[in-house]
């Protein structure tokens, strides 16, 4: 109901949400991992930086900014703009770190063992 009065400008995707970010000319969250994906596909990104958010990603883990912000590969939007204006972050891909368990695990353990 919310969407109906964009009529066929929206298009129902069945999927996983990473098919649908992959497929999707960006992507708007406040903090989420599937920003990770999008930036990774070269899309428009955007981090919604509303009280809410600042709030909840506070609350949730810690943080007092989005991580893919400060490394500046997504946009942060602080109010309402034109979406249209956006262009994806030059380069960003190259500053992601794909996740290796392996990695993970060896820093785990080493904080084990301090």
């Amino acid at each position: 109901r919310i969407l109906s009065p964009l009529g066929d400008r929206v298009v129902a995707i069945s999927g996983t949400t990473e098919d649908v970010v992959k497929v999707a000319d960006g992507t708007f969250s406040g903090f989420s991992l599937v920003m990770n994906t999008a930036v990774w596909e070269g899309k428009v990104v955007g981090s919604l930086w509303v009280p809410e958010v600042r709030d909840s990603l506070f609350t949730q883990v810690g943080l007092t900014a989005v991580p893919l912000v400060e490394l500046g590969v997504v946009h942060s939007l602080l109010e309402p703009i034109d979406l249209g204006v956006l262009l994806p972050v030059p380069g960003a891909r190259g500053r992601l770190f794909p996740f290796s368990v392996e990695e993970a695990m060896i820093a785990i353990n080493r904080l084990l063992q301090e």
